[in-house]
């Protein structure tokens, strides 16, 4: 499982889902079939409100 974490957050974020910030699991399929799961972790510090959502899908 991958994590992907925002750096500098109001909180301290830890690679698990039972981070504070209530990660979102999102799967990711690999062109050989395989699967990964991606761990995406939110910012508590409002950030998304200025930066906006971009690169999500």
């Amino acid at each position: 499982m991958l994590h992907v974490m925002p750096l500098g957050d109001a909180v301290e974020h830890v690679s698990d889902d039972d981070c504070v910030c209530g990660p979102t699991a999102k799967m990711i399929k690999a062109e050989d079939g395989s699967v990964v799961w991606l761990m995406i972790h939110h910012s508590l510090d409002g950030r998304e409100i200025t930066e906006g959502h971009q690169g999500e899908s």
